[in-house]
């Protein structure tokens, strides 16, 4: 049976305690010592936190003490572990292992950086994720809005030119690249990439420019003297020897001489298309010096 406390024995104790209701339960001797076992227990597991006058040292040390005893905490203040929380959020182990789906060719490099830098950032899969599915939506509709746009303007040189566009193409492409321009811009212009207005302004200025090529006799020598660009000369000499019945191809007809001459001064000036121009010439120089 356990043992009652004496009556009157809070009267022993000191005066700021005695009248305390945590006593008021107590009649034993045991219920006396289990109240201090866990008074003492609670107090072992109990963490004191640092006023507004602690110092920089003393709060470091109750932080180190609360993630100590409360491991599931997230805390990103002054003296946290990020690199904990960031995996604790669902960072992955290493940059590779983002899940990102289908990546466009053009694009491969750009986010390989992008998953360097969002794991070191912290991010998880599942933002990173979400991030990438956004610019991926913006990729989208910026190539469909250029696809749109370069298929309008086929079709703006289509109802232009008809079944001259592709020549039309290759004359302006060729001449391009008399002026100079890169390979690029000649091909942009030969895939129908210029533009109709500007396609047209094209027109202008080969209508008003003397070709560097050889000038060649009219069609069966009727007299006209006219300059001509290599990639003209190739298509008229493809044009002769594929067309059966041209004069060139028959060699009964009476105009099968002026043919054969015409014949060979297109081949002079396809094949002058080979030779370096004088601007090519002085780049040579300027890149061998």
């Amino acid at each position: 049976m356990p043992l009652e406390l004496p009556d009157g024995w809070r009267d022993q104790l000191p005066e700021d305690i005695k009248t305390n209701g945590v006593f008021d339960d107590v009649k034993t001797i045991d219920q006396m010592a289990t109240m201090i076992v866990n008074g003492r227990t609670a107090q072992a597991h109990s963490i004191r936190i640092p006023g507004s006058d602690a110092n920089a040292e003393t709060r470091t040390e109750f932080l180190t003490d609360l993630q100590g005893k409360v491991p599931d905490l997230v805390y990103v203040g002054e003296g946290a572990d990020l690199s904990n929380v960031y995996d604790r959020m669902g960072r992955p182990k290493e940059s590779t292992q983002y899940e990102l789906g289908d990546i466009p060719d053009p694009l491969t490099g750009n986010f390989e950086n992008l998953t360097k830098k969002a794991h070191e950032l912290g991010l998880s899969k599942t933002q990173l994720k979400g991030m990438t599915e956004t610019i991926l939506g913006d990729f989208n509709d910026s190539m469909n809005e250029q696809a749109g746009k370069m298929e309008k303007t086929k079709l703006e040189l289509k109802t232009e030119y008809g079944d001259a566009m592709s020549d039309k193409l290759g004359v302006a492409s060729d001449f391009a690249k008399q002026l100079g321009f890169d390979a690029n811009f000649s091909a942009a212009i030969k895939d129908g990439m210029m533009g109709l207005e500007n396609m047209k302004a094209f027109d202008k200025i080969m209508d008003g420019f003397e070709s560097t090529g050889p000038r060649i006799g009219g069609e069966l020598g009727d007299g006209g003297r006219t300059n001509i660009t290599p990639y003209e000369a190739e298509q008229q000499l493809t044009e002769m020897q594929n067309n059966k019945t041209h004069p060139f191809n028959n060699p009964s007809d009476p105009m099968h001489a002026q043919a054969k001459q015409k014949f060979v001064e297109l081949v002079t000036a396809a094949e002058s298309g080979k030779v370096q121009t004088e601007t090519e010439k002085f780049r040579a120089a300027q890149n061998s010096g």
